[in-house]
Order: structure tokens, then C-alpha cells, then sequence
């Protein structure tokens, strides 16, 4: 719709609407937050797609992804609502609990990547000689070194038996 005049005319009316609120900073902040000043933005990218791109272009719409993906992130202005209503107290509670379990998981998961490092290293150490052992056999030694003949083949394998739960 934003091809005909009328539709431009609308889309227009919906773009420059929340610049006379983003002028006077809004009735309780008195001055322009990081909220309005993204909203401010957002317009006038939309703006320039609608009516300044298509001018120059002429008339054809110069379809800039980028101003889309503005446009899509503008969504994430909902969640300032749920900020301000005390209807969402619980689930704020909820968000703040998982945002503060990051940490805690970051640091599980480094301690797990130094112990799936620290047991592919001592695998491959304790495997080198069973590798040059002629006692084996050919079929024995070459799996072995596909599962621990390397530290990187070694942390592959560690990797699987830790989180997949099959040994190989």
C-alpha cells in the first residue's frame, strides 16, 4: 500500500505522529531518553525509504534491508511495557534470575572445557606406546589413533563420551 499516494499519505501520517512527542521529550521525563531518540531514528530511516529513496530512485522503492531490520528491532520497544507494568513484576523477577545464571554457566562450561582438555591430553600421553606396540594388531592401533591419536582427536572423543553418553 505504500505505493499509492493515499497509502504514502497514511504511512506519513504514522511516521511523523511520534516526532511531536519525541520534540517535547514526552510528559514525564522532560527530555529525550534512549527510547525516543531510537524511535527518532527509526523514523527517519522509515521516512527516507518512503519518501526520499523512491524520488530519487525514481519512483520505484529502494527496498533497504536495513531500514527493515530497524524497523523489526523497534519491537523490542514492547518490552519497555513490560518494565513499567506491575502486572510483569514476577516475570521480571523470572529474567533477572536466568540474566544472573549466565555466569554461572559460563563458568561451568569453561571447567568443563578444561577437564574434557586435561583428560584428551592425558589419553593421548597414555595411549602413545599402545599406538607403537607391534603386540597389537593393526585394527586395535588404527582405532586407537583415530579416537586418541592427535589432542584434537582426543578432545573430539572426550567431547563425545562426556555430553553424547556413548563410548567409543
Amino acid at each position: 500500500s505504500h505505493g499509492t499516494i493515499s497509502g504514502r499519505r497514511t504511512s506519513w501520517v504514522r511516521h511523523i505522529t511520534p516526532s511531536f512527542s519525541l520534540a517535547s521529550g514526552g510528559k514525564d521525563k522532560g527530555g529525550l531518553d534512549k527510547f525516543n531518540i531510537f524511535d527518532l531514528l527509526v523514523m527517519l530511516f522509515g521516512t527516507i525509504d518512503l519518501w526520499i529513496l523512491p524520488a530519487l530512485t525514481g519512483g520505484g522503492s529502494g527496498n533497504i534491508t536495513f531500514v527493515r531490520l530497524v524497523r523489526l528491532a523497534r519491537l523490542s520497544r514492547g518490552l519497555k511495557i513490560v518494565r513499567v507494568l506491575k502486572a510483569f513484576s514476577k516475570l521480571r523477577i523470572l529474567v533477572r534470575t536466568v540474566a544472573a545464571s549466565f555466569f554461572a554457566l559460563f563458568w561451568s562450561m569453561l571447567l568443563m572445557f578444561l577437564l574434557n582438555v586435561g583428560g584428551a591430553i592425558f589419553m593421548c600421553q597414555m595411549l602413545q606406546q599402545s599406538l607403537e606396540d607391534d603386540g597389537l594388531t593393526l585394527e586395535l592401533r588404527l582405532w586407537l589413533f583415530r579416537m586418541y591419536g592427535t589432542a584434537g582427536r582426543a578432545f573430539w572423543t572426550m567431547f563425545e563420551f562426556t555430553f553424547s553418553g556413548g563410548w567409543p
